[in-house]
């Protein structure tokens, strides 16, 4: 533990007399909740910053972290009807509703694609569904995010005090999403190695540059290109930054992951757009009839209908 006496969210104040002289000394009781302020510096090691036994939420010291979790949907599940969806989110060691100032006082924010709902009272241990959310019956991924906030609305550090989950509408086409990172996610602005994760539907990932197969292939990753103009460019669409695909021996899956060095940046929004193509990099498409055994094959003539999920992410400077 590091000792950093000063950085004390209470204080002490003495008056001694002008003509005394000494020193004063004071012992603060190390299992007090809320008292030591705190900093994730390590993630290896997050409680570093607080006393023996206590933990830290990002901010201060304490003895039991925020944690959220959304129970549901399943991850990655499938539904035919979006009126099927029910959204529930559990958590603990978050008092809902707590006066500001005490310790693991907050909310929960939920979003739902681009919903926002606030959840600031009820049984959270044991599970509350969010009724407010409309699911949009459009096929695809739609993303599901969770997060604990202090009262002031900041959010709490540890990495259980969010959670994220996706789930699809099936229509019984290919579809693809980025899971990882997810929307919204800060990138430094040099040239970092980025994680990503890409999931797919009616659809399997497999090996690269082997010949092309029916319903299967790999993932292209795109930073700030516009699809579908892209794929009409030859420079664009050679121009990826990633591929996601299955290694050697894995035979085919519905979710993958890759790293990649993604270009230098100075602050600003920036897209990261996931594109289906053929075991042979050809791009993957759909055509009107989902029963055409040439599935595939992109038409020679007109614009590619491409399968396609793009994301924004934000480039900061790093503190």
């Amino acid at each position: 533990m590091r000792t950093h006496s000063a950085r004390l969210l209470g204080f002490v104040s003495i008056a001694v007399a002008s003509n005394l002289a000494g020193c004063y000394g004071a012992d603060f009781d190390a299992a007090l909740e809320g008292v030591y302020t705190c900093e994730i510096i390590d993630a290896a090691d997050p409680d570093a910053d607080c006393p023996s036994a206590m933990l830290c939420d990002g901010s201060r010291c304490v003895s039991a972290l925020p944690s959220v979790e959304v129970r549901s949907p399943e991850a990655r599940e499938a539904f035919d009807d979006a009126g099927d969806v029910v959204i529930r989110v559990v958590g603990s060691g978050l008092d809902l509703g707590a006066d500001e100032g005490e310790p693991n006082a907050g909310y929960i924010e939920v979003t739902l694609d681009d919903q926002t709902v606030e959840v600031r009272s009820g049984p959270i241990s044991d599970g509350i569904v969010i009724s407010e959310f409309t699911v949009a019956d459009t096929p695809g991924g739609h993303r599901i995010s969770a997060r604990a906030l202090r009262p002031d609305g900041t959010p709490y550090g540890n990495p259980g005090a969010s959670d994220t989950r996706l789930f699809w509408i099936d229509d019984g086409l290919p579809h693809v999403a980025i899971t990882q990172p997810w929307p919204g996610s800060e990138i430094d602005l040099g040239t970092p190695l980025v994680d990503f994760e890409a999931a797919v539907l009616n659809f399997d990932i497999s090996v690269s540059d082997t010949d092309p197969a029916r319903g299967q292939g790999h993932v292209h990753l795109y930073y700030d290109d516009l699809f579908p103009a892209c794929a009409q460019d030859p420079v664009c669409d050679s121009g990826y930054i990633a591929v996601v695909a299955a290694s050697p021996g894995e035979g085919t899956l519905r979710i993958a992951d890759t790293a990649a060095t993604v270009p230098e940046s100075p602050e600003t929004t920036a897209t990261i757009t996931a594109v289906l193509r053929q075991n042979d990099h050809e791009p993957f498409c759909i055509l009107d009839n989902p029963e055409d055994p040439d599935l595939a094959t992109c038409p020679e003539d007109g614009d590619p209908v491409l399968v396609t999920d793009t994301i924004t992410i934000n480039r900061v400077a790093q503190e």
